[in-house]
Protein backbone atom coordinates (compact mmCIF):
# COMPACT_ATOMS: atom_id res chain seq x y z
CA UNK A 1 0.00 0.00 0.00
CA UNK A 2 1.32 3.42 -0.67
CA UNK A 3 0.44 6.62 1.20
CA UNK A 4 1.71 10.41 0.12
CA UNK A 5 1.43 13.16 2.67
CA UNK A 6 1.16 16.59 1.53
CA UNK A 7 0.96 19.21 3.75
CA UNK A 8 1.67 22.88 4.99
CA UNK A 9 1.36 24.23 8.69
CA UNK A 10 1.19 21.33 11.30
CA UNK A 11 2.71 21.15 14.92
CA UNK A 12 5.95 22.73 16.01
CA UNK A 13 7.61 22.74 19.36
CA UNK A 14 5.62 25.34 20.49
CA UNK A 15 2.07 24.25 18.82
CA UNK A 16 1.82 20.80 19.43
CA UNK A 17 -1.63 20.88 18.97
CA UNK A 18 -2.02 23.00 15.69
CA UNK A 19 -3.27 20.91 12.77
CA UNK A 20 -2.10 19.80 9.73
CA UNK A 21 -3.55 22.00 6.43
CA UNK A 22 -3.29 19.47 3.90
CA UNK A 23 -2.41 20.14 -0.14
CA UNK A 24 -3.76 17.01 -0.76
CA UNK A 25 -6.87 14.95 -0.49
CA UNK A 26 -6.54 13.65 3.58
CA UNK A 27 -7.59 9.99 2.22
CA UNK A 28 -3.71 9.47 0.92
CA UNK A 29 -2.50 9.88 4.25
CA UNK A 30 -3.59 6.81 5.27
CA UNK A 31 -2.93 3.24 4.44
CA UNK A 32 -6.75 2.07 5.33
CA UNK A 33 -8.27 4.98 2.83
CA UNK A 34 -5.54 5.88 0.31
CA UNK A 35 -6.65 3.06 -2.37
CA UNK A 36 -2.93 3.39 -4.31
CA UNK A 37 -0.71 0.23 -4.68
CA UNK A 38 2.49 -0.04 -6.39
CA UNK A 39 5.03 -2.94 -6.76
CA UNK A 40 8.75 -2.60 -6.45
CA UNK A 41 10.65 -4.69 -8.35
CA UNK A 42 13.17 -6.73 -6.47
CA UNK A 43 16.33 -5.63 -8.56
CA UNK A 44 15.30 -1.86 -8.53
CA UNK A 45 18.64 0.33 -7.45
CA UNK A 46 18.61 4.18 -6.95
CA UNK A 47 15.99 6.19 -7.81
CA UNK A 48 12.38 5.22 -8.65
CA UNK A 49 9.30 7.19 -9.67
CA UNK A 50 5.70 6.69 -8.95
CA UNK A 51 3.25 8.48 -10.43
CA UNK A 52 -0.39 8.49 -8.99
CA UNK A 53 -3.47 10.11 -9.94
CA UNK A 54 -5.20 11.79 -7.15
CA UNK A 55 -8.91 12.83 -7.09
CA UNK A 56 -11.13 14.12 -4.63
Amino acid sequence: MVVIESYDDGPTTEEPDRPKRWLIPEKYGLPSTSGLRATIPADTRGTLELNFTLTD
